[in-house]
């Protein structure tokens, strides 16, 4: 049987974070750097804390399957918790 439950947490992670970047762009964008802004400062942050947490959730799934639960839980708060 076919588990659509990953797949569906997947596909809503990487549409959230696609928006969230989108939005991020449009408001306020990479280039030029405004390095002296505080504000721009903080939402690139945050845009690079969603990246990591999105791969690091796609990262959690692969290893969930290659080790099993407790060991993959294991490593998986360790990715999570980095």
């Amino acid at each position: 049987a076919h588990l659509w439950g990953p797949s569906i947490f997947y596909v809503v992670v990487g549409i959230g974070f696609l928006v969230t970047l989108l939005v991020t762009m449009n408001k306020y964008p990479l280039f030029p750097f405004k390095m002296d802004s505080a504000e721009w400062a903080s939402a690139w942050l945050l845009a690079t804390i969603g990246d990591y947490y999105a791969t690091a959730f796609c990262l959690c799934g692969i290893v969930f399957a290659t080790e099993g639960f407790l060991s993959g839980g294991m490593w998986s708060l360790g990715i999570l918790l980095l």
